[in-house]
Protein backbone atom coordinates (compact mmCIF):
# COMPACT_ATOMS: atom_id res chain seq x y z
CA UNK A 1 0.00 0.00 0.00
CA UNK A 2 1.41 3.39 -0.80
CA UNK A 3 2.23 5.81 2.04
CA UNK A 4 1.57 9.41 1.99
CA UNK A 5 4.84 11.56 1.81
CA UNK A 6 4.34 14.86 3.32
CA UNK A 7 6.17 17.94 0.28
CA UNK A 8 7.50 20.36 2.64
CA UNK A 9 6.08 23.74 1.96
CA UNK A 10 8.97 25.61 0.18
CA UNK A 11 8.56 22.57 -2.15
CA UNK A 12 5.02 22.55 -2.70
CA UNK A 13 5.72 26.48 -3.28
CA UNK A 14 8.08 25.79 -5.56
CA UNK A 15 5.82 23.71 -7.61
CA UNK A 16 3.07 26.49 -7.85
CA UNK A 17 5.35 28.68 -8.90
CA UNK A 18 6.39 26.58 -12.12
CA UNK A 19 3.06 25.70 -13.10
CA UNK A 20 2.30 29.59 -13.12
CA UNK A 21 5.58 29.69 -15.16
CA UNK A 22 4.99 26.90 -17.69
CA UNK A 23 1.64 28.02 -17.77
CA UNK A 24 -1.07 25.74 -19.94
CA UNK A 25 -0.66 25.79 -23.71
CA UNK A 26 -3.48 23.90 -23.99
CA UNK A 27 -5.91 26.60 -23.35
CA UNK A 28 -3.90 28.95 -26.04
CA UNK A 29 -2.37 30.97 -23.38
CA UNK A 30 1.36 30.19 -21.79
CA UNK A 31 1.66 32.36 -18.62
CA UNK A 32 4.95 33.79 -17.33
CA UNK A 33 4.88 35.19 -13.76
CA UNK A 34 8.08 37.31 -12.26
CA UNK A 35 8.37 38.58 -8.81
CA UNK A 36 9.97 42.43 -8.04
CA UNK A 37 11.28 43.88 -5.05
CA UNK A 38 9.56 46.74 -5.67
CA UNK A 39 6.25 48.37 -4.47
CA UNK A 40 2.61 47.94 -6.04
CA UNK A 41 2.69 51.83 -6.70
CA UNK A 42 5.80 51.42 -8.48
CA UNK A 43 5.54 48.08 -10.10
CA UNK A 44 2.04 49.25 -11.80
CA UNK A 45 3.29 52.50 -13.54
CA UNK A 46 6.13 50.24 -14.79
CA UNK A 47 3.78 48.02 -16.57
CA UNK A 48 1.32 50.42 -17.80
CA UNK A 49 4.56 52.04 -18.97
CA UNK A 50 5.55 48.69 -20.69
CA UNK A 51 2.40 48.27 -22.39
CA UNK A 52 3.07 51.33 -24.37
CA UNK A 53 6.67 50.24 -25.12
CA UNK A 54 5.22 46.86 -26.60
CA UNK A 55 3.30 48.81 -29.20
CA UNK A 56 0.12 47.14 -27.50
CA UNK A 57 -3.31 48.97 -27.20
CA UNK A 58 -4.43 49.22 -23.76
CA UNK A 59 -7.86 48.41 -23.31
CA UNK A 60 -8.61 48.18 -19.95
CA UNK A 61 -6.84 48.78 -16.40
CA UNK A 62 -8.18 48.51 -13.40
CA UNK A 63 -5.76 49.68 -10.37
CA UNK A 64 -8.15 48.37 -7.63
CA UNK A 65 -7.95 44.61 -9.02
CA UNK A 66 -4.14 44.64 -10.78
CA UNK A 67 -5.81 44.23 -14.21
CA UNK A 68 -4.35 45.22 -17.77
CA UNK A 69 -5.86 43.97 -20.45
CA UNK A 70 -4.19 45.01 -23.85
CA UNK A 71 -3.68 44.01 -27.47
CA UNK A 72 -1.45 43.94 -29.96
CA UNK A 73 -0.81 42.36 -33.89
CA UNK A 74 0.30 39.37 -35.01
CA UNK A 75 -0.11 38.36 -38.52
CA UNK A 76 1.14 34.51 -37.44
CA UNK A 77 -2.26 34.43 -34.97
CA UNK A 78 -4.44 35.64 -37.91
CA UNK A 79 -4.94 39.07 -36.18
CA UNK A 80 -4.17 40.25 -32.61
CA UNK A 81 -2.86 38.62 -30.01
CA UNK A 82 -4.72 39.70 -26.41
CA UNK A 83 -2.63 39.96 -23.24
CA UNK A 84 -3.44 39.85 -19.85
CA UNK A 85 -1.34 41.00 -17.09
CA UNK A 86 -2.08 40.98 -13.62
CA UNK A 87 -0.24 43.23 -10.44
CA UNK A 88 -0.44 41.55 -7.56
CA UNK A 89 1.40 42.76 -4.12
CA UNK A 90 2.58 39.97 -2.89
CA UNK A 91 1.37 40.99 0.91
CA UNK A 92 -1.63 42.90 1.73
CA UNK A 93 -0.35 44.34 5.08
CA UNK A 94 0.86 47.77 4.64
CA UNK A 95 3.74 46.82 7.15
CA UNK A 96 5.13 44.53 4.85
CA UNK A 97 6.99 45.32 1.97
CA UNK A 98 7.59 41.93 0.35
CA UNK A 99 7.42 43.13 -2.82
CA UNK A 100 4.83 42.53 -5.82
CA UNK A 101 4.04 39.96 -8.27
CA UNK A 102 3.66 40.47 -11.77
CA UNK A 103 1.95 37.81 -14.66
CA UNK A 104 1.55 38.21 -17.89
CA UNK A 105 -0.38 35.77 -20.58
CA UNK A 106 -0.66 35.76 -24.27
CA UNK A 107 -3.79 34.19 -26.14
CA UNK A 108 -5.46 34.33 -29.25
CA UNK A 109 -7.85 36.66 -29.65
CA UNK A 110 -9.93 34.61 -31.91
CA UNK A 111 -9.53 31.49 -29.30
CA UNK A 112 -8.14 28.29 -31.18
CA UNK A 113 -4.98 26.69 -29.78
CA UNK A 114 -1.83 27.72 -31.07
CA UNK A 115 0.30 25.35 -33.08
CA UNK A 116 3.95 24.82 -31.49
CA UNK A 117 5.44 27.90 -33.52
CA UNK A 118 2.90 29.96 -32.53
CA UNK A 119 2.94 28.70 -28.54
CA UNK A 120 6.70 30.34 -29.23
CA UNK A 121 5.83 33.60 -30.76
CA UNK A 122 3.29 34.13 -27.57
CA UNK A 123 5.98 33.15 -25.04
CA UNK A 124 8.11 35.84 -26.44
CA UNK A 125 5.58 38.69 -26.47
CA UNK A 126 5.32 37.78 -22.90
CA UNK A 127 9.15 37.56 -22.30
CA UNK A 128 9.38 40.89 -24.68
CA UNK A 129 6.45 42.49 -22.27
CA UNK A 130 8.58 41.43 -19.15
CA UNK A 131 12.11 42.71 -20.60
CA UNK A 132 10.33 46.10 -21.22
CA UNK A 133 9.12 46.31 -17.80
CA UNK A 134 12.29 45.09 -16.11
CA UNK A 135 13.89 48.24 -18.52
CA UNK A 136 11.10 50.47 -17.03
CA UNK A 137 11.35 49.97 -13.34
CA UNK A 138 15.22 50.17 -13.97
CA UNK A 139 14.66 53.33 -15.19
CA UNK A 140 12.65 54.14 -11.88
CA UNK A 141 14.77 52.91 -9.88
CA UNK A 142 18.00 54.92 -11.00
CA UNK A 143 15.76 58.56 -11.43
CA UNK A 144 15.76 57.85 -15.02
CA UNK A 145 19.77 57.58 -15.51
CA UNK A 146 20.27 54.73 -17.81
CA UNK A 147 23.08 52.39 -16.23
CA UNK A 148 26.48 52.43 -18.53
Amino acid sequence: MPRHIPVPRAMAVLLSVTLVVTGCASTGSTGTMRMYVDTFDVVWNAALAAVGSLGARRDFDSRSTGVILASIGLPEAGGRVQLEIEVRATSRDPVMSSGTDVTVAATIADGREPDPDLTAALRQIEARYLDLLDAHLNEMRTGGRRPF
